[in-house]
């Protein structure tokens, strides 16, 4: 670099200085990368009157929305609940209407069909007259009376016999009612059968005699009836043995007397030759 000439040192000075300033002011090469590289400074807060501005607060982001898959597993268990408490309040109506409504009873036992006289009979304890009495009246308080048969005669012979079943009519059953040894009854070819005496009025009874043919019954029944419809045992065996076989009726009073095979000797049927009741 020249150094200019000047009148005075001062001059020279002042010259030199204001050269070496414009040298200065001019940016040189690295100068000028650096200010392409780099972003401008920003100003100073206070310097060359550039206004102080308050720094604003940070604002935080809203929250993510939440994926779609939660959206939807959490509507899938709010209609899972919606559906049961649905089912349920359907579930306590119904039981609630079903209570309100009395259901219709049905009949589950039958009942006992009335005597038949070809049934078995059960056996049963002496009856009276007031136990036969409908359930309104009141109780009787005393036994049944009956007619005294004081000269014994077979009371049968008044009477008329009926029986289950005949083998045929020269054995019905008015022959084994009617004295005569020599004629009888010959029943069905079957177990139950049996032979009824209706004396037409009740008596007091003291004897019932059976007179058996060949075909006798090995287990049978003796009952007596103040009305047909229900009877009580006065006698039963089931050892048979057959003949003449007399059963003390001790006072028994009733109007009708049956005697009821249960089990034959043979496969024929019962034969009675007499059925006497005194």
């Amino acid at each position: 670099m020249r150094t200019p000439r000047y009148a005075s040192t001062g001059e020279y000075q002042g010259a030199w200085v204001a050269e070496f300033d414009n040298q200065r002011r001019v940016p040189s090469r690295a100068d000028n990368l650096r200010l392409t590289r780099m972003p401008p400074r920003p100003p100073r807060p206070g310097a060359s009157g550039v206004p102080v501005l308050p720094v604003p607060t940070p604002v935080p982001p809203p929250p993510a929305p939440e994926p779609a898959r939660k959206r939807r597993g959490r509507g899938w268990l709010v209609g899972l609940l919606v559906v049961g408490l649905a089912a349920g309040g359907a579930v306590a109506y119904r039981s609630k209407s079903d209570a309100s409504v009395t259901p219709t009873p049905t009949a589950t036992t039958l009942a006992p069909p009335s005597p038949t006289e070809t049934a078995e009979p059960a056996e049963a304890t002496e009856t009276t007259e007031a136990a036969q009495a409908p359930s309104k009246a009141p109780a009787a308080s005393k036994s049944p009376t009956g007619k005294a048969n004081p000269s014994g005669t077979n009371l049968a012979l008044a009477g008329t016999c009926t029986a289950s079943g005949v083998e045929g009519d020269p054995w019905l059953p008015k022959y084994a009612c009617d004295g005569d040894p020599a004629t009888r009854w010959s029943s069905a070819f079957t177990d139950k059968q049996w032979l009824r005496a209706d004396l037409k009025r009740r008596w007091k009874l003291t004897t019932i005699t059976l007179s058996w043919e060949r075909s006798y019954a090995v287990r049978y029944r003796v009952e007596t009836s103040l009305d047909g419809k229900t009877w009580t045992k006065l006698y039963g065996t089931a050892d048979g043995t057959g003949g003449t076989v007399e059963i003390p009726a001790k006072n028994r009073v009733a109007r009708y007397v049956r005697v009821f095979g249960l089990q034959r000797l043979s496969a024929y049927g019962y034969s009675l030759l007499e059925f006497q009741v005194r």
